[in-house]
C-alpha cells in the first residue's frame, strides 16, 4: 500500500468519512436516494431526482446499486411516503465516529414492506363465495400458499378460519379459548370431531391447532375422518400428561364467521372476510426488512417495517435481523414495526451476538404469535430504552446470554398468547438491569430463570422502580422459572393485576426483595421479608385508586399530580418523593 493512500485514510477516520477503493477507484462517504415508485438503478442514486430503485444489499438492484460496496460514513435515505418492496443485506461496516446509516427521508412514513399487493374480486353469484355475496372476497392466492404464508387486509395480518373463535385476532393462538379434552383421548393420533363433517381420505383440508410442551402450539393435518373420528399424525409431539390437552381447529367451510378469516376454497383462489370497508389485500411468504450480516457500525433509524410473515420458518419474515455473532455498533432508533406474522416466535427485532447495542425510541405493534425484541448472546453493552411494545403475541422484551445490559423507560401493553411475557432475562446473563418500565396486560409481566449455575458468573439482574400489571389469570406478576438463578435484586416495584404479585423459586441463591408494594407473594414460594424501612407492602385487594391508574395508562393519558401523590403515598410511604412509577411518572 502506498503511503499517501495510508495518510488519506488516517485523515479520513480522524474526521469522521472514510475512503475506499472500488473497481480500481476510490471514493469518500456519499448520501445515496432509493425511491421504489420513481427511481432507476442506472442513475447515480446522489440525489432524490436521480434515485434508485433498488438500496444497496437488495438481491433485485441493478445498475449501482448492485454491486456497490458501502463505506462508513455513507447513508441510504429512502423517500418518504413510499413503499418499499424488497429485502436488504447489510455486509459492509462502517466505523464508530462514521457508521454506515439506513433511514428515512423527513415526511410521510418510508416503510419496508415484506408482502405483495393481491387482487380482490368481489363476491356475488360466483359458487366459491358460498352464499357470502357482499360480505367476502375472493383473492387469487394459491391454497398450499395461503397455508404457508400470511394474507393481510388493511387492518393487519388474517387468520385462517377457526372454531372456536378467538376473543382476539391478535392472539390466534390464545388456549385459554381453545376446547379442551382429556389427552388420554388424543395422544395416540385419533379424537371425536365435536363439530358434524363428512368423511375423508388423504388432505381434509382440516388443521388441528394442539397445546404441547414445551408450551408450545403446532398445526397438524387432519389425515382422516371416518364416523365423527378424525385422525392426525402424533409423532415427534410430547403431551401434557398431567391436564387437559387444549386444541382448535382450522380450515372449514362452517368456521367462516367472522371479519378477518380467510379460507382457501380452490387450488387458486382464497375466500376472505375483510374487517373495514375497501380492504387492500396482500401476502406475505417470508421477505423480512433489514438483515445485518458480519458488519458492524451500522445505524437503522426512522423507518417503517410492515406486513411481514415467517410461515413458520426461523429467519425470515423478520423487520431487522442478526444472525451474525460478533459484529458491534448497532443502532436502532426511532423505527415503527407493526402487523407482522411470526409463527417461529423470533422478534420484530430478532438480534444474536450483538455488543455495543441500542434499541431507542421503537414503536412495536400487532406482531401475532411473535415477539417484540429478542436479543440472543453473546453480547455485551446494551441499552434497549423508550421503546412502546403493544398488541405482542409472545414476548416483549427477551434477554438471554448477554452483559451489562440496561432496559429502562419501556411501555409495553397487551402480550398474551402461551408466551405472554412482558420483560424476561433467561439463562447464562450477567449485569442485567430492568428500571422504569410499565408493563401492562401481560400474561406474565416479568419472568426470569439462571442457567443451572453452567457458568461460574452469577446472573445479578435488577427488576427496580417497575410497574407490573399482570392479567387476571396470570400465574404472577414477577415470576423466577428457577435453574439457580443467583444474585436478584427486587425492590420499589409496583405489581397489580392479577391475584400474584411475586412467584418465587426455592432453587435461587441470593434473591432479596424490598420496598415493593402490590399483590402478595406466592404461598408456594415465599420470600425472606426485610423490616422497617426495606419493608415490602402487600395488598390483598387492589388499592382504591387502581381502576383509575390503569384506565389513563392504557389510554397514555398523563396522570394527574393528585393521583399521582395518592398512589405513591400508598405504595411508598413519606419517602416517596424521586420515585418512578414505571415509565409513567416520578413521584412528586
Amino acid at each position: 500500500m502506498k503511503l499517501g493512500w495510508i495518510i488519506v485514510a488516517a485523515i479520513s477516520l480522524a474526521l469522521g468519512s472514510f475512503a475506499v477503493a472500488q473497481n480500481g477507484k476510490t471514493r469518500t462517504a456519499a448520501h445515496f436516494h432509493v425511491d421504489y415508485e420513481r427511481g432507476n438503478d442506472q442513475n447515480d442514486g446522489l440525489s432524490p431526482q436521480r434515485s434508485w430503485k433498488h438500496a444497496p444489499g437488495d438481491p433485485n438492484a441493478t445498475g449501482q446499486p448492485k454491486g456497490l460496496r458501502l463505506v462508513p460514513g455513507d447513508k441510504v435515505t429512502f423517500a418518504a411516503g413510499v413503499t418499499y418492496r424488497g429485502s436488504i443485506v447489510v455486509s459492509d461496516s462502517g466505523t464508530q465516529p462514521a457508521p454506515i446509516v439506513f433511514e428515512a427521508a423527513a415526511g410521510a412514513p418510508a416503510i419496508i414492506n415484506g408482502s405483495e399487493p393481491v387482487e380482490a374480486i368481489p363476491c356475488g353469484s360466483q359458487p366459491e363465495c358460498q352464499g357470502l355475496a357482499g360480505k367476502a372476497v375472493l383473492l387469487r392466492i394459491d391454497r398450499h400458499a395461503a397455508l404457508a404464508g400470511t394474507i393481510f387486509d388493511s387492518a393487519g395480518p388474517m387468520r385462517l378460519a377457526q372454531d372456536p373463535n378467538p376473543e382476539s385476532a391478535q392472539y390466534p393462538d390464545e388456549i385459554t379459548q381453545f376446547r379442551s379434552i382429556a389427552t388420554s383421548r388424543i395422544q395416540a393420533g385419533e379424537f371425536p370431531l365435536p363439530i358434524r363433517s363428512p368423511d375423508c381420505a388423504g388432505d381434509c383440508g382440516m388443521e388441528l391447532a394442539l397445546w404441547v410442551q414445551r408450551n408450545v402450539v403446532v398445526s397438524k393435518p387432519v389425515l382422516s375422518i371416518k364416523n365423527g373420528v378424525a385422525q392426525f399424525d402424533p409423532a415427534g409431539l410430547r403431551f401434557y400428561t398431567d391436564r387437559d390437552t387444549r386444541y382448535a381447529l382450522r380450515g372449514l367451510p362452517q368456521f367462516l364467521d367472522e371479519p378477518g378469516e380467510y379460507l382457501p376454497v380452490s387450488d387458486g383462489l382464497v375466500l376472505a372476510l375483510p374487517r373495514q370497508a375497501g380492504s387492500k389485500f396482500a401476502f406475505a411468504s417470508g421477505r423480512g426488512g433489514i438483515m445485518v450480516r458480519n458488519a458492524s457500525w451500522v445505524t437503522i433509524r426512522n423507518l417503517g417495517f410492515e406486513q411481514m410473515g415467517d410461515g413458520g420458518a426461523y429467519g425470515k419474515g423478520i423487520g431487522v435481523f442478526v444472525n451474525t455473532p460478533g459484529i458491534r455498533g448497532l443502532t436502532i432508533s426511532n423505527n415503527r414495526l407493526r402487523h407482522l406474522d411470526l409463527r417461529s416466535g423470533t422478534g420484530a427485532i430478532n438480534l444474536r451476538g450483538v455488543s455495543d447495542l441500542t434499541i431507542v425510541g421503537n414503536q412495536i405493534e400487532g406482531i401475532v404469535r411473535g415477539s417484540g425484541i429478542r436479543l440472543a448472546g453473546p453480547s455485551v453493552n446494551t441499552r434497549i430504552s423508550g421503546n412502546t411494545i403493544v398488541g405482542i403475541g409472545r414476548t416483549a422484551i427477551y434477554v438471554a446470554e448477554a452483559k451489562d445490559v440496561e432496559v429502562t423507560d419501556n411501555f409495553i401493553a397487551d402480550v398474551k398468547g402461551v408466551h405472554g411475557n412482558g420483560l424476561t432475562a433467561y439463562q447464562g446473563n450477567n449485569n442485567v438491569a430492568f428500571r422504569r418500565n410499565t408493563v401492562i396486560d401481560a400474561k406474565q409481566a416479568v419472568t426470569f430463570q439462571g442457567n443451572n449455575e453452567k457458568t461460574a458468573t452469577p446472573q445479578a439482574l435488577v427488576f427496580e422502580n417497575n410497574l407490573l400489571v399482570s392479567t387476571p389469570d396470570s400465574l404472577g406478576a414477577l415470576i423466577s422459572w428457577g435453574l439457580k438463578t443467583r444474585d436478584v435484586a427486587i425492590r420499589d416495584n409496583i405489581m397489580l393485576g392479577g391475584p400474584i404479585g411475586l412467584r418465587m423459586n426455592p432453587n435461587d441463591q441470593g434473591v432479596t426483595v424490598s420496598r415493593n408494594f402490590g399483590r402478595p407473594p406466592a404461598a408456594t414460594a415465599p420470600v425472606t421479608e426485610p423490616t422497617g424501612a426495606q419493608a415490602n407492602r402487600w395488598l390483598n385487594a387492589a388499592p382504591p385508586w387502581e381502576g383509575e391508574l390503569l384506565r389513563l395508562i392504557r389510554s397514555r393519558t398523563p396522570v394527574p399530580a393528585e393521583l399521582q401523590r395518592r398512589v405513591c403515598k400508598t405504595a411508598f410511604g413519606s419517602a416517596s418523593a424521586g420515585r418512578a412509577v414505571g415509565a409513567d411518572f416520578v413521584c412528586p
